[in-house]
């Protein structure tokens, strides 16, 4: 019953499809047992001695304080939980900032929370950010920041803390990732693929596609396809059978991209598509732009909305180049029936490095990521260099550093006496 409740809360606030709005549900409680998995896995590994370098050590994981965790609109239910869990189940006290749009699905389980925890041990604070959460970051009572959302957002709320060196942050922010189309991949297979990566719920999603880059042999026709496929999706009110394409949920986005269009148009840009860029209230028909270049918006700014954007390449490099410079976090996803040439940006200097997309069916590596942190309940992901590092250099003997512990102890383990040296 509350799976359903939860979905037509999903549809009815963020417009989110029905079959998506289920499908969040079903992902964010998969998330939970996957949480209480993992804590159980590190619980026993924490419970026993390993051996390393000479050293006989038993780690174990305390809480680190407060955590303040904020997910998106677009994900309210499934990015808020990721926040949440992970700091819950480690023993953190946490304060929720609901996202402005999408609090209503969040209400059905806050008897759960109450009912399972001890009063102050979960906080819910619903309202608009900048009011609510200002004197709460303020107070420098907050040790962790989880938050998903705007890098703008991100940074402006670690300056807002008395202590920012002390605020540990897992942070999942903006991306402007591309799809790289090479020389003999299918354009009829591409484009389809590329349709559903780049509009999957209005390509509202911090894993859309929202770059294109189409080799200029097989552009047309894949432009052309690309339109072609974006007509045949249907488009209504989320609860309605067989929708793909809904109104959008936050305020000025139609405005938005209609700025896109009209940026685009008059820097040389075309717009393809049925009824391309046509408003009615809050819904945007999706419009395909080409060719995208340096210098307009749609180049180096993520436009979350129905708009793709395509570049034509003659090299990869090209597009290579466009992902180094970026300073967004990127997933990639590369078109070719070339194995060989399959793995160009792995190889490229920039450091394709791998990555995991949950729920994309596309190819995907990470690249200088997103943020910083992980969710996971057992360590965090550090950032990716944009160029592999390189491996240290061994140290002959006679110069490695000689540092004495600072205690040396004695202790019976499993029957056998081992000396345990640290540092206190």
């Amino acid at each position: 019953a509350k799976r359903l409740e939860i979905a037509k809360l999903l549809c009815w606030e963020i417009a989110k499809p029905w079959a998506d709005a289920l499908a969040e549900v079903d992902r964010t409680v998969a998330y939970g047992r996957d949480t209480a998995a993992a804590l159980k896995a590190l619980e026993r590994e924490s419970a026993r001695f390993s051996l390393d370098g000479g050293f006989l050590a038993q780690v174990r994981r305390a809480p680190l304080g407060v955590a303040l965790c904020m997910g998106p609109y677009n994900y309210p239910l499934n990015e808020t939980f990721a926040t949440l869990l992970p700091a819950l189940v480690m023993g953190n006290t946490v304060v929720v900032k609901l996202p402005r749009l999408g609090v209503l699905c969040n209400m059905p389980l806050l008897d759960a929370f109450a009912e399972a925890f001890p009063p102050g041990v979960v906080n819910i604070l619903p309202g608009e950010g900048s009011v609510v959460v200002t004197p709460v970051i303020e107070s420098g009572e907050v040790d962790i920041l989880a938050f998903i959302g705007s890098a703008k957002v991100a940074n402006a709320l670690k300056r807002k803390h008395p202590n920012p060196n002390r605020l540990r942050s897992v942070l999942g922010l903006g991306a402007k990732n591309p799809a790289i189309v090479l020389k003999d991949a299918d354009p009829v297979e591409a484009a389809k693929e590329c349709l559903s990566g780049a509009l999957s719920f209005n390509g509202q999603r911090c894993t859309a596609l929202k770059m294109l880059f189409v080799h200029r042999s097989i552009a047309d026709k894949f432009v052309a396809e690309l339109a072609a496929g974006m007509g045949k999706l249907k488009a209504g009110m989320p609860y309605e059978d067989g929708v793909a394409l809904t109104p959008l949920p936050e305020s000025g986005a139609v405005d938005k991209m209609s700025a896109y269009l009209a940026d685009a148009k008059a820097k040389g840009a075309k717009v393809f598509g049925a009824r391309a860029g046509e408003t009615e209230r809050t819904y945007f028909q999706p419009a395909v732009v080409y060719p995208v270049k340096k210098g307009m918006k749609l180049w180096d700014e993520e436009q979350f909305g129905p708009v793709v954007a395509v570049a034509p390449f003659d090299e990869a490099d090209e597009a290579l180049d466009w992902l180094a410079a970026s300073h967004y976090g990127q997933q990639a996803s590369l078109f070719t029936r070339d194995a060989a040439a399959a793995g160009l940006p792995v190889r490229g200097p920039q450091g394709l490095g791998g990555g995991d997309a949950v729920g994309d069916r596309r190819p995907a590596g990470v690249l200088h990521p997103r943020g910083r942190g992980g969710q996971a309940v057992a360590q965090g992901r550090g950032p990716s260099p944009r160029r592999p590092p390189r491996p240290p250099l061994p140290l002959p003997n006679d110069r490695r550093p000689a540092v004495a512990p600072a205690f040396t102890e004695r202790r019976r383990v499993r029957g056998r006496w081992w000396r345990l040296s640290g540092w206190r």
